[in-house]
């Protein structure tokens, strides 16, 4: 009877009803980002790689269903595909066209599972780029002949960053970016006056940029 086993008996019992208790995995779909977020690419082109994402149900992969490329600027193609063997799919997002550099999203869904969302970074062809990450400028020195545009990138985990001058040429007006922004964002700017430009992020002390324009 219950009431003599062992004490190492009744132990076991216990942990498979909690077990029990925990219940089933859970049948809903997931679908997750496998790749293709958070890219910088040319606008009008395709980006560089594709976006691809994994549909899983309870642990494992779900082969055969639609996903579905939706509310992108530019172009998915195809707009629809199919999960393979491991539960990937993936399209080629092709960028709108444009000179004004942006940040631009695209959606992925499947049957059952909650929308996902893609960030990518538009910049005009020819421009030069300038990453705005965590404490420091990529690159932090730059050289560029006059009237290419220069854009920087805030990408999505870079946080409460600004683009403050603290030096311009004589004649040259440059506002930078004042507002402290968090990613995604981008700022573009086009310099017409040769010189040396100094900026900084005002939030964070050592966090310098210098341009010279050609």
């Amino acid at each position: 009877m219950l009431r003599h086993a062992p004490a190492a008996l009744l132990l076991a019992l216990v942990a498979c009803g909690g077990d029990d208790a925990a219940g089933p995995p859970s049948n809903t779909p997931v679908l997750t980002i496998a790749g293709g977020d958070d890219q910088i690419g040319t606008l009008g082109q395709p980006l560089a790689n594709p976006l691809r994402v994994e549909l899983r149900q309870g642990g494992a992969p779900l082969a055969g269903q639609t996903v579905n490329w939706t509310n992108a600027q530019g172009s998915l193609n195809p707009s629809s595909s199919t999960t393979d063997a491991v539960g990937l799919a993936s399209t080629v997002w092709t960028l709108p066209g444009g000179s004004a550099p942006a940040v631009l999203t695209a959606q992925a869904t499947a049957s059952g599972a909650s929308a996902i969302s893609f960030t990518s970074y538009g910049v005009p062809a020819g421009a030069q780029v300038i990453e705005v990450r965590n404490n420091f400028f990529e690159p932090g020195t730059l050289t560029v002949a006059r009237n290419v545009p220069v854009v920087w990138v805030w990408r999505s985990t870079s946080r409460n960053h600004d683009v403050d001058p603290t030096q311009v040429p004589t004649g040259a007006t440059w506002a930078g970016q004042p507002t402290v922004q968090n990613g995604p964002f981008v700022y573009g700017f086009t310099f017409t006056t040769a010189g040396t430009y100094r900026y900084t992020c005002s939030v964070h002390s050592g966090m310098t940029g210098t341009i010279t324009v050609n």
